[in-house]
């Protein structure tokens, strides 16, 4: 009987085993698929009227650990332009998985149109957090990046809660304050949703759909004044 329970048991622990690597296994795969995605979508031919949004940053953006590319953050952002104003989104998502925030300044910047964007919105920062990029080189990237970015049409995530984020949303946060850049206060919008793992992907890393909606929530209010301000602008 005890030697049943015992292989039981063992069985038991190498199918969780195998479920659990079989979904991280999943979630990495989507790398490649869901920036095949966002690289066809950069090329589409935006509609008359369009608005114009620009998603920079890292895996976030690019969505990995949502059911499709469309579920994550920047998917999420253009939904909720297009229900509000009821005018179509141009989206230009340049993110890359994996970036830190000296990828976005030099790979990224490089490829942005700030002057033919109506809004942008950026997520980095959980790399250096979570690889413990040293901190005067964070420190002199995020300030860098925030003197350069457009005041009146962006807003940046906070870090998020990986790695060493007490250490860096300090630094993030005195740099935005100081240059004038809206933030997504991604700690309150979570406390709000007062969920745990419920909200990650198969890879307990990155969000998964849900996961996703709270992060939108963080950025919901930013945008929203935005487009407040694009309104009046275009009166």
């Amino acid at each position: 009987m005890m030697d049943t329970v015992f292989y039981l048991s063992i069985t038991l622990l190498v199918l969780a085993v195998v479920v659990i690597a079989a979904r991280a296994i999943g979630v990495y795969g989507q790398r490649a698929s869901y920036a095949s995605y966002w690289r066809a979508h950069n090329e589409q031919e935006p509609e008359k009227g369009a608005i114009r949004v620009l998603v920079l940053g890292d895996s976030i953006m690019q969505g990995i650990g949502a059911s499709s590319p469309d579920k994550g953050l920047g998917g999420l952002i253009a939904e909720h332009i297009t229900i509000r104003t009821q005018r179509p989104v141009a989206l230009t998502n340049l993110s890359v998985t994996g970036a830190k925030v000296h990828d976005l300044l030099t790979k990224q910047l490089p490829q942005a149109d700030f002057a033919a964007a109506d809004i942008i919105a950026i997520s980095i920062s959980a790399n250096d957090s979570f690889r413990r990029t040293p901190i005067e080189a964070f420190t002199a990237d995020i300030d860098s990046l925030m003197r350069l970015l457009p005041k009146d049409k962006t807003v940046i995530a906070d870090v998020p809660g990986v790695g060493q984020r007490n250490v860096y949303q300090p630094v993030l946060h005195t740099s935005a304050q100081k240059h004038k850049i809206r933030r997504a206060d991604l700690a309150t919008a979570f406390s709000k949703a007062g969920t745990g793992i419920g909200v990650t992907a198969g890879d307990f890393f990155h969000p998964n759909d849900r996961g996703y909606e709270i992060w939108f929530s963080a950025f919901a209010p930013e945008i929203d004044d935005l487009l407040d301000r694009l309104k009046t602008e275009t009166k």
